[in-house]
């Protein structure tokens, strides 16, 4: 009976430390993300959110993506949307052994957006400018080698957390 306990408490804790937690925003909308109150805002299991060409701005995202950069990494990216939203954006990641520390910052503003009644009549204006600092890493192992061009692993399994501050 003991056993069975621990092989219940043991998938309880695989199950809390790989849940996204505090509402982590899959997609990277950088305005929700950055309302989220100071904390860890993302912790994500390998293949939540799998590309094939990773970039360090999965800090903001899906911190376990991190682990497939092989090497020493940086990204800088200037977004414009419609209604004069922008981001920006700066992150990088550091290899060490099957460790990966990265860094990033990243702002999203709203310039002022003006409400007008149904005669023309300015009534409200809106705007808005998060920046927000971000720290994380990921740990990762990999295992066998597929007959394919790339030798790409039979698995791998990897984990990543960030901060907000």
């Amino acid at each position: 009976m003991v056993a069975k306990q621990k092989i219940y408490l043991i998938l309880c804790l695989i199950t809390i430390i790989f849940t996204q937690s505090n509402g982590a925003v899959p997609g990277g909308d950088a305005g929700a993300y950055l309302e989220l109150a100071p904390s860890i805002s993302t912790s994500a299991l390998a293949g939540a959110c799998w590309t094939f060409c990773p970039e360090p701005s999965a800090i903001f995202t899906n911190p376990a993506n991190l682990y497939n950069l092989s090497a020493l990494s940086g990204e800088v990216s200037y977004e414009k949307f419609p209604l004069d939203v922008s981001r920006y954006s700066f992150s990088a990641s550091f290899p060490i052994g099957n460790f990966r520390l990265s860094a990033g910052m990243l702002q999203h503003s709203i310039n002022e957006i003006q409400g007008r009644d149904e005669q023309g009549n300015l009534t409200t204006e809106f705007g808005y400018n998060y920046i927000s600092y971000s720290f994380g890493g990921a740990y990762g192992i990999k295992g066998g080698k597929m007959k394919d061009r790339c030798k790409s692993p039979y698995w791998e399994f990897s984990t990543g957390i960030s901060t907000k501050i």
